[in-house]
């Protein structure tokens, strides 16, 4: 079975590029079983859906079975016609404990994100695929006694707030500055907010929130209401935020691109 076009000359300038410019997916999903955060599927097609139009670049996938065994097929196409494709055994664990169907679907999502991560080389947290039809082992229960309530777990305080998408875009856009040569150490603070400002004019624009939410009585713009209603936002509208902030980065890279 190919994996590739005849030529890739045009694909690889193009993913190259488009590379460049990817930013990590966020990892929003919590896996209940390892207690642990990871990037899920629609994190990971949202963090190339903006990015690889620009480039020409698309990608697609289907199911496909080689030796009796069932995969994911990632084919990353470019405008030119070139593509290259990448396999993913869809692997169902033992499905006990839960319904087979279950099992499937949970080994395909997991098949289809690492497939994707794979050919756009978009970072992404490893994880069992929010279960892959794999249950957690459980540790028997004890007897409960009858003169004494059985106790319960502490409630440990959830990792996630709502300001996480937004201070970790924040940083990545930063870093990504740094390496540029564009933001010194004693000038990050003044990108930060500069990059905040930008969010929050775009969001009154765009209707994602109300121009009062961010001015005080005095209609000045009052930093504290910038941060509070950019929070508010990255918790519902994580995928404009990822969107805007790396169209914003763009327009600070590319006086550099071009001088180059």
């Amino acid at each position: 079975m190919a994996l590739q076009s005849e030529q890739i000359d045009a694909l690889a300038k193009a993913l190259a590029a488009a590379q460049a410019e990817l930013l990590p997916a966020i990892k929003d999903a919590q896996n209940p079983h390892l207690r642990n955060r990871y990037a899920d599927l629609a994190s990971c097609w949202d963090a190339i859906k903006a990015c690889l139009p620009r480039h020409g670049l698309s990608v697609v996938q289907g199911g496909c079975t080689r030796g009796g065994r069932d995969f994911i097929r990632t084919t990353l196409l470019h405008a030119s016609g070139q593509w290259i494709a990448g396999v993913t055994p869809i692997i169902i664990g033992d499905p006990k404990g839960i319904n087979p169907m279950q099992a499937l679907g949970s080994a395909t999502t997991y098949a289809r994100r690492y497939g994707l991560a794979a050919i756009c080389g978009l970072t992404a947290e490893d994880d069992d695929g929010a279960g892959a039809g794999h249950p957690a082992a459980r540790q028997p229960e004890r007897p409960r006694q009858p003169d004494r309530p059985p106790q319960q777990p502490p409630t440990r305080p959830e990792p996630h707030t709502a300001g996480d998408a937004l201070d970790k875009l924040t940083a990545r856009y930063l870093d990504r500055l740094k390496a540029a040569g564009l933001a010194s150490p004693d000038r990050a603070e003044a990108r930060r907010w500069e990059l905040w400002n930008h969010l929050a004019t775009a969001a009154v624009e765009q209707g994602c929130i109300p121009q009062d939410a961010i001015h005080d009585f005095d209609g000045k713009r009052s930093q504290s209401m910038v941060v509070k209603a950019l929070k508010e936002l990255s918790a519902s509208h994580k995928s404009w935020l990822q969107d805007e902030i790396l169209a914003y980065l763009t327009t600070k890279l590319q006086p550099q691109e071009a001088a180059r």
